[in-house]
């Protein structure tokens, strides 16, 4: 259980969004249609803070990649390895002293929950900004420049491609999927809960 920095009601806050690679939850047919299969344990490859003013009604997201060099209880390591092996507190505290943020709130989402969220918006429009066709067999990602609309399968896929460009380009496709979900959301009306 992390340690978080409390934050009193209508103050700008800090929400540690994280993506876990657990596949907890998934049939053996969702495996096979995101190309996986079980492995134990969890890691992460999504790190981000999203920072938020209520009173200016502004949010601000920031990627940390996961191969960032940083100090993890005592010892010189990747910040994903914060997460592997001591969970959301050891991740909570690295990312506090890493950035100087408090962490206030801590989201974790893992490959069940991605596939769920998603379906439950209906789906969400993606795009492809690359300006060339992406093509990850090991994700099950092939799409073509420009935007399209996709469900959960093929979301998760889009947010998971490691083998079509760099981390940057991963977290760049992390992004796009949130800037997504929020348009997706606030076109329902439901953005403030």
């Amino acid at each position: 259980e992390p340690h978080l920095a409390p934050v009193g009601s209508g103050q700008p806050m800090n929400i540690l969004l994280v993506g876990s690679d657990s596949r907890t939850g998934l049939t053996r047919r969702q495996l096979g249609r995101i190309q996986t299969v079980k492995v134990p344990g969890r890691r992460t490859d999504t790190i981000m803070v999203l920072h938020v003013s209520p009173r200016r009604d502004k949010a601000v997201m920031v990627s940390l990649p996961r191969d960032l060099r940083t100090t993890v209880d005592g010892r010189t390591s990747k910040i994903n390895a914060a997460f592997a092996v001591g969970g959301p507190g050891l991740l909570v505290r690295t990312v506090e002293q890493t950035t100087g943020l408090p962490i206030n709130h801590y989201a974790e989402i893992d490959f069940a929950g991605f596939l769920k969220v998603v379906d439950a918006l209906g789906g969400i429009t993606l795009c492809n900004r690359s300006g060339h066709r992406l093509d990850d067999p090991y994700a099950n990602l092939h799409m073509g420049p420009g935007c399209r609309d996709m469900r959960g399968i093929q979301a998760l896929a889009f947010v998971r491609a490691r083998h079509v460009d760099s981390d940057f380009g991963r977290i760049g496709r992390q992004q796009e999927f949130m800037r997504a979900v929020v348009a997706k959301l606030e076109s329902r009306g439901s953005l403030v809960n």
